[in-house]
């Protein structure tokens, strides 16, 4: 799994997930969120456009749990955007909507981070 900067602007950053989601992309290295940003990656705002995962499985939301828990304790924010609707139901279907912040598209991200500042 990749993550790749589409736009950076003050503390807000535009981020795109690309590749597998599975345990062994997830696993292997340091955080891709980390290799994007650098070491102060949490203390920014991520919106994380996630729609190129088709399937998000219990690592994939492990690790968003993990990012999401990383921005929060480093004074950042992550919202997520864009997931397919397979994988906005296993969210939802596992609760995980009632802790991540999940946008359904890019515009409605900007919208959140504006309003919750």
């Amino acid at each position: 799994m990749q993550v790749s900067i589409k736009d950076i602007s003050g503390d807000r950053v535009l981020a795109e997930v690309s590749g597998s989601a599975c345990p062994s992309a997830i696993k292997a290295g340091p955080d891709p969120i980390t290799k994007a940003l650098g070491a102060h990656a949490w203390q920014h705002n991520v919106l994380l456009h996630l729609g190129s995962l088709e399937m998000v499985d219990s690592s994939a939301v492990g690790w968003l749990l993990k990012c999401h828990k990383a921005f929060r304790e480093a004074g950042g924010r992550l919202v997520v955007h864009s997931l397919q609707p397979a994988a906005a139901n296993v969210l939802k279907v596992l609760s995980v909507d009632k802790v991540l912040t999940i946008a359904r598209a890019e515009a409605d991200a900007l919208q959140l981070l504006k309003t919750n500042q």
